[in-house]
């Protein structure tokens, strides 16, 4: 006796059953043994099931066709393209449903399911990697102080070559490989190509040559090795675009243009194996596209390259999706996916069953940038980090003695947020639970309480300054703006547009300012009420008042150099004042400001204070409003600064410090 994974029927497996979830079906037994020889066929909608039918000898002899090595005791899924040869047999078993042909007969749901992960780096620094389609090779990106290069390494004997020298550059992404696994293709940001460009390397080194220009994100060629396919993201204008070309950069085809409230990650794009499509995340942050307040967002997305048309093929969504590859039977996509702030993990999607599972699912978190599959479509190759953020306290005017006060292991407490109360509590947010939770602490590191409960993604925390609220950010709806009392009690959602990345508030206490992702910056009242814009413009994060309420800072990117710099202008009108390049090197501060805050106003509102990250080490630098050059205010030796916030009375520092590791893992079947 056996029972069908689908349905849950038992079934002896002398004979032929076709159980058909969704269009999937799978060749089992009968439902007894009393039953006679005969095939039975029936559905299931995942609610009942249909009514079933005996199948004769002639509905098996059309099988039979359909499928030359069926047999009738043998168990094995078959493709949803078997049923187009007795579409009406299927219709009279089981009504009318929509047939999604893939390349091949095969499993659709045993990729991945019991892995096995080999660390491939050891560096702890690496930024990207892709694998070769043979599996022999891998190919990376290493980050010291600002300078980036492209590395191989040969798997079988640990042997590796530079092959594309240090350069001082915003981004390098390793790509992908060629198909014959000759050539390397990636992509570099710096002060040559300020909107990006895209690079072919010989896998063993050589000369680079430029083959497509203003591309910032990683590509992906088409299974014949005649195509690549790219996306142009544009941080300043509210719309993307996806092109696809000739391998050695030539003959452009314009595939698509996603336009505001709809959107793509910068991530990237998957061919299928038959070279026909191109899947990618799509996301909108149209009011009502959220399915449930905490699974809104980004959905498995195809454009067919024969006529344009694009197509959501998943029927849910997640908040954040990167890197996407296809399977090469057609069967599904691997993708990873940021679910909340602390975390991004792999993830496997049927497309003829719309089953949707995670690949990964432990405490560490894997690149949204870097996700490869060999052309066997039996190993992953990703980016791996371990992020561990602790909470520190100093004399602001004495930082080489930091007391740590948070220790608890595999937690990122303050990461992406911490505040200080009038009486000298740290306000912070932690991966403590599954999300993202607001909790407080002593300054000593006593009394540690949570202020959520961890149901949603809070974070980002700040204190009025009454010390009567906490102001956070909720990933509910679309990043949110929220406010509750200071013990926790009486939560209340102040924004309600498609999301809030970053936000702050005002001196007085009356206000609160922030950034939608649609561009410009926004203020709304702290006890709710309607949102005023107050600056326009594209990509403004992080706007921050200075302490006397007169001017206002913000990060945002050089339209023509494309660097990172903070800009300052006048609150009341937006008048500009100055602004400030930082260094490349800070530029992890930038990047990550939609999760991570990269700078402050001084307590005495005199100057900028931002973190800056060299050799990966990460001290605090200063940034005088006259225009003097920048000073270094910290001397740590070792981790990575990922927050920090002065004291009300800017006598103390509290420092959200830690580190990631990033290392290229291998992730295959285990045995």
């Amino acid at each position: 006796m056996k029972r069908c994974p689908e349905c849950r029927r038992d079934y002896y497996d002398d004979t032929l059953l076709y159980c058909l979830d969704d269009g999937n079906a799978l060749l089992e037994g009968p439902a007894s043994a009393d039953e006679p020889a005969t095939a039975i066929l029936h559905t299931t909608d995942g609610v009942g099931e249909a009514p079933t039918r005996n199948l004769g000898e002639s509905d098996l002899s059309q099988l039979r066709e359909q499928v030359p090595d069926f047999r009738p005791t043998r168990l094995r899924r078959v493709h949803k393209g078997v049923w187009l040869g007795i579409g009406l047999l299927i219709a009279a078993a089981a009504g009318t449903y929509t047939v999604y042909r893939v390349a091949n007969i095969g499993t659709v749901s045993q990729h991945f399911q019991n892995i096995k992960l080999t660390r491939l780096t050891t560096e702890g620094s690496v930024e990207s990697s892709t694998i070769s389609p043979d599996g022999k090779y891998l190919a990376y990106t290493l980050e010291e102080s600002g300078r980036r290069s492209l590395w191989t390494k040969h798997l079988a004997t640990e042997s590796r070559i530079q092959i594309a020298p240090p350069v001082e550059s915003m981004a390098m992404y390793a790509s992908t490989f060629s198909p014959d696994g000759s050539y390397v293709y990636y992509t570099r940001v710096d002060d040559e190509n300020p909107k990006g460009a895209v690079y072919l390397v010989p896998v063993l080194g050589g000369a680079s040559k430029k083959i497509v220009e203003n591309v910032s994100q990683p590509v992906s060629i088409s299974p014949d090795g005649k195509q690549i396919a790219f996306g142009r993201f544009h941080l300043n204008a509210p719309e993307s675009d996806i092109f696809i070309a000739n391998a050695d950069g030539t003959d452009e085809v314009h595939l698509l243009k996603v336009k505001e409230p709809d959107y793509l990650t910068g991530a990237s794009l998957a061919w299928s194996p038959d070279g026909k499509m191109i899947a990618f995340g799509y996301g909108s942050s149209a009011p009502g596209t959220a399915p449930s307040e905490n699974n809104y967002g980004m959905t498995v997305a195809t454009v067919a390259l024969a006529d344009k048309t694009l197509k959501s093929i998943s029927s849910r969504s997640w908040p954040v999706i990167g890197n996407m590859a296809w399977l090469r039977d057609g069967s599904g996509v691997v993708f990873v996916v940021r679910e909340n702030r602390s975390q991004s993990q792999l993830w496997h999607y049927s497309v003829p069953t719309g089953e949707a599972r995670r690949i990964t699912a432990d405490l560490n978190s894997y690149d949204l940038l870097s996700l490869m599959v060999t052309a066997d479509s039996k190993s992953l190759v990703a980016v791996q980090s371990d992020p561990v953020s602790q909470i520190w306290v100093a004399p602001t005017g004495d930082t080489s003695r930091p007391l740590a006060i948070s220790s608890r292991k595999n937690v990122q407490d303050g990461r992406h947020g911490l505040a200080w109360t009038q009486d000298g509590k740290i306000v912070f947010d932690t991966a403590a639970d599954a999300n993202s939770s607001i909790w407080s602490v002593n300054a000593d590191g006593t009394d540690a309480k949570a202020l959520t409960d961890g149901s949603a993604d809070d974070f980002a925390p700040e204190v009025s300054p009454d010390g009567r609220s906490v102001f956070f950010g909720r990933s509910r709806n679309g990043f949110q703006i929220w406010r509750m009392d200071i013990d926790g009690r009486n939560p209340k959602q102040l924004t309600n547009n498609e999301g809030s990345p970053t936000y702050s508030v005002l001196p007085d206490g009356q206000w609160v300012i922030y950034n939608p992702y649609s561009g410009g910056i926004y203020k709304i009242p702290a006890a709710g009420g309607d949102p005023i814009k107050i600056v326009s413009g594209g990509a403004l994060v992080y706007p921050q008042v200075s302490p006397d309420g007169q001017l206002l800072a913000y990060f945002y990117t050089d339209g023509e150099t494309k660097r990172p710099k903070i800009g300052v202008v006048r609150f009341d009108n937006a008048a500009p004042l100055k602004s400030f390049d930082l260094p490349i090197s800070s530029q992890t501060a930038y990047l990550e400001s939609l999760f991570y805050r990269g700078f402050h106003w001084s307590p005495d509102g005199s100057g900028l204070v931002y973190i800056n990250t060299l050799g990966g080490v990460s001290n605090l630098w200063r940034q005088p409003l006259d225009g003097g050059p920048a000073k270094k205010i910290t001397e740590f030796k070792s981790d990575l600064i990922y927050n920090f916030a002065y004291s009300r009375d800017g006598k103390m520092l509290a420092f959200a410090r830690g580190n990631n590791s990033p290392d290229a893992v291998l992730i295959t079947e285990a045995k």
